[in-house]
């Protein structure tokens, strides 16, 4: 019986699974994400549902090794459930998992040394040596961090929608558009769970009016915030040049370049997924 292997590659908002056979993807889906630093077993367990009804209880019974890239698997101590929860459903298969900076890293540097960067609904930086990293900014999560993210983006956008300080024409296609008001948004924030993607799920509008003067202000606003706060944490060291993946990376990638330049920064490759890396390092693992 011929087996297969899994890849996954998982953020705060989205996960993306690919099953591999024979060094060809077979099948690919995505789920919601998980990030064992804010999700309990039974959203985790949630997802594994939904995982297994995509690939077919017949299809997972054949998966030998798993390699799971995740939001907050950097930290081995969060990872216990996570692996217990797909052990559980894959009883049979090898289970690897690290963290998604490794991936990014993996994935766009290969077994070459660089700097790396995650610019999606969070944000994370480090060094890597080629087969691991070696150095990383701290991770401050949605609240205290994530600076060049999605999440700071909507942050930025939020406050000045709050304050009433958007341009007027916006301000009124955003309620338009969201049917939300200020006690609306307020309610979503502190009453609802997982406010980060409520707030990251603005960066498709905002990049969709990059061209208002003001929305775009905000964007390089973010982007500023990302290289100020990556450049001195790095300062002492031999700087390469950046590569960045991530959705937000993908779609602000004209301005990244251009606040980049603006910190005499290079960015060497922009990539939206790491799949296509992984698949590539993994087939023959």
């Amino acid at each position: 019986m011929s087996k297969s292997f899994l890849i996954v590659d998982s953020g705060a908002t989205k996960a993306d699974w690919v099953v591999v056979k024979d060094n060809k993807v077979i099948f690919d889906f995505s789920t919601v994400g998980i990030n064992v630093t804010y999700h309990n077993r039974y959203e985790i367990e949630e997802v594994l549902e939904d995982v297994v009804r995509q690939m077919g209880e017949a299809e997972a019974k054949k998966v030998e090794k798993i390699f799971f890239f995740g939001a907050g698997c950097g930290n081995k101590a969060n990872t216990e459930i996570l692996f217990e929860v797909l052990n559980s459903n894959f009883k049979l298969a090898e289970i690897k998992i690290e963290s998604d900076l490794l991936a990014a890293c993996q994935a766009l540097c290969g077994r070459e040394k660089g700097w790396v960067a995650i610019l999606g609904t969070g944000a994370a930086s480090c060094l890597y040596d080629g087969e691991k990293i070696i150095k990383q900014t701290p991770s401050l999560g949605y609240l205290l961090g994530d600076e060049g993210s999605g999440t700071y983006l909507g942050k930025l956008f939020l406050t000045k929608y709050l304050q009433k300080a958007l341009p007027q024409s916006i301000k009124e296609d955003f309620e338009t558009k969201f049917e939300l008001s200020h006690l609306k948004v307020l309610e979503i924030l502190y009453q609802k769970p997982f406010p980060n993607r409520f707030i990251s799920s603005f960066a498709p509008y905002i990049s969709s009016h990059i061209e208002n003067p003001f929305i775009y202000s905000l964007c390089q606003q973010n982007f500023e915030r990302f290289f100020q706060v990556n450049l001195d944490y790095y300062s002492n060291y031999v700087q390469s040049e950046l590569n960045i993946l991530g959705s937000i990376a993908f779609n602000f990638r004209e301005i990244i370049e251009k606040v980049a330049k603006q910190y005499e920064v290079k960015i060497n490759n922009i990539e939206k997924s790491p799949i296509s890396g992984l698949i590539k390092m993994y087939s023959h693992v």
